[in-house]
């Protein structure tokens, strides 16, 4: 059930904060709740079927819904009243399938009037492992939120309550069917899956790395040894909601400084993790052939491209020998496929085994680029 709280204008950016790191176990509930959020279980349908391996998260992932579990929506306006705080008593998860899991307080940044700049920026609590099981979940809890802004800096910060599945075979709870939240339609994006990628940035190649959940606090999500991936699931709202108590006043001094980080660098979606590169098959002339699959989240579409050296050439002169294009729609993986060209099809009849590089340029959902190669051959069947 959501209680309404105090709402706040349009998101407001934020500077990433470093916060000290804590690790909660879970305790008896502390107070009455002052309000609830989340969306109301008791008429939710656990439908999702998607697990973190969608983004070749086998280890797990970390989810959330910001458009449920945002502290920003509930908590008094800290522009407004000041610095504010509280603590999560209780949280409730209705869940389709039993899970390893763990409840994750993240902090989300940006600053004042720079409209689409909010990004993750740390993780402030998290709790001890729990155990989901099918139907309604409900858990006592002690973990920290907050929100605050910096009249300094004109940077804020908020909480928003995320959940980690803690395997890449159970599905994450979710409702794929859900009615609108005040107007607001269930959109693509709206359930986020974060991914610690640890010291490499961007997040490299699933594979090469299977990047995990976001397991203990961290201080800055930007910067290793945590660099943070985002990406987002097919259409759902995540079924988590919970009880909060304020800690602090409705009133205060206004725009209390808040401890800020050196300027961040946004958390970018690396479109290479979604995509595998493997040539199984032998090549029919004048037909097309997989190079690889890729999935979306996070690639939307690739280019590839397959290159080999001019046979006799003394410069280092190539020879295109096949190409092709790929769309991914969004929640689904798809082929990447190539043809042939002219020159290819005339090499190939010639020395039926061709050694070649393979070129692909992924694309992301938010139209970044990145560049994958592999050496391959190619058998004429």
């Amino acid at each position: 059930m959501m209680v309404a709280g105090t709402r706040h204008p349009l998101p407001r950016a934020i500077w990433p904060v470093l916060f000290a790191s804590i690790a909660l176990a879970l305790t008896p509930r502390v107070a009455a709740a002052d309000f609830s959020f989340g969306p109301d279980l008791n008429v939710a349908t656990a439908d999702n079927t998607a697990t973190c391996a969608i983004a070749g998260a086998t280890s797990g992932c970390t989810a959330f819904d910001a458009q449920t579990s945002s502290m920003f929506r509930y908590l008094p306006d800290p522009i407004a009243a000041g610095d504010q705080t509280g603590v999560v008593t209780a949280i409730r998860v209705r869940s389709a399938a039993t899970a390893p899991a763990q409840f994750v307080v993240i902090e989300e940044s940006a600053h004042q009037g720079v409209t689409g700049s909010i990004f993750p920026s740390g993780i402030l609590a998290v709790s001890e492992q729990v155990t989901l099981r099918p139907g309604l979940n409900t858990f006592a809890t002690n973990l920290p939120v907050d929100s605050r802004f910096s009249t300094a800096t004109g940077f804020s910060r908020w909480s928003v309550i995320g959940l980690n599945i803690l395997n890449g075979t159970s599905p994450v709870p979710g409702w794929t069917t859900a009615p609108p939240i005040n107007g607001a339609p269930t959109l693509s994006g709206e359930t986020g899956l974060l991914l610690d990628c640890g010291s490499v940035f961007p997040c490299p190649s699933l594979m090469n790395m299977s990047p995990k959940p976001f397991t203990t606090a961290v201080a800055d999500i930007t910067v290793a040894p945590h660099y943070a991936s985002l990406s987002a699931f097919t259409p759902m709202r995540l079924l988590i909601s919970g009880d909060v108590t304020v800690t602090t006043p409705a009133a205060g001094t206004p725009g209390t400084p808040a401890p800020v980080t050196p300027t961040p660098t946004p958390v970018a979606v690396d479109p290479a993790t979604g995509v595998a590169l493997q040539v199984k098959d032998k090549v029919r002339l004048g037909r097309a052939f997989t190079v690889g699959r890729a999935k979306n989240p996070p690639t939307a579409a690739t280019r590839q491209t397959l290159t080999a050296r001019r046979a006799g050439a003394t410069s280092a002169k190539t020879v295109v020998i096949a190409r092709g294009t790929t769309k991914i729609a969004s929640g689904r993986s798809a082929a990447m496929q190539a043809k042939l060209t002219r020159s290819g099809a005339k090499l190939l009849r010639a020395h039926r085994t061709l050694k070649v590089k393979l070129t692909v340029v992924a694309t992301g959902t938010g139209g970044q680029t990145k560049t994958l190669t592999k050496s391959v051959s190619l058998v004429r069947r």
